[in-house]
């Protein structure tokens, strides 16, 4: 008898019912900021073993404290500086709305730290090996239990999609 891939992996990695199912048990118990700083830890493990994670190789992956209103609760580095992710890390995202504020909060946080000397959000712009120190190439992740898929739809049908050019 063959025993597929999946069924190698403990019974709560093997879907993400079962992995949504095993954390909710996990943090039942919680206070609401407790169930966050805990999916943060998870999140900050997680990170490495991703495909962004591997193919970056961040040296460095800090964990922000108390993000509240900025929007990014994990900060990744890799060594030279010249990659940089940004991570919302939400339990639960409720909807296009919810999803919406917090692409708003990236847009914000990009323009406060990372601001482009032409006023512009530096999305297709070229830069030689130095100026990546200084605009080092920016991304952003949203880690979510939420199935983003019909949020997805909504936010598009919104007309939400900011224009920044």
């Amino acid at each position: 008898m063959i025993v597929s891939d999946l069924e190698k992996f403990p019974f709560f990695l093997r879907s993400y019912e079962n992995l949504a199912d095993h954390l909710s048990s996990q943090f039942e118990s919680l206070t609401a900021k407790d169930k966050g700083d805990m999916f943060v830890d998870i999140t900050t493990r997680l990170i490495p073993l991703t495909d962004i994670g591997i193919k970056s190789q961040f040296e460095v992956i800090e964990r922000c404290q108390h993000s509240y209103d900025d929007g990014v609760d994990i900060i990744c580095r890799n060594a030279e500086g010249t990659k940089i992710l940004y991570v919302q890390c939400k339990l639960t995202l409720k909807g296009a709305d919810a999803f919406d504020s917090v692409i708003s909060k990236f847009y914000n946080y990009h323009k406060k730290h990372h601001p482009s000397p032409n006023g512009f959000l530096p999305l297709i712009e070229m830069y030689d090996r130095e100026d990546k120190k200084k605009y080092p190439d920016v991304s952003f992740m949203i880690v979510t239990l939420s199935k983003l898929e019909n949020i997805l739809i909504s936010y598009v049908k919104s007309d939400a999609i900011p224009n920044v050019v």
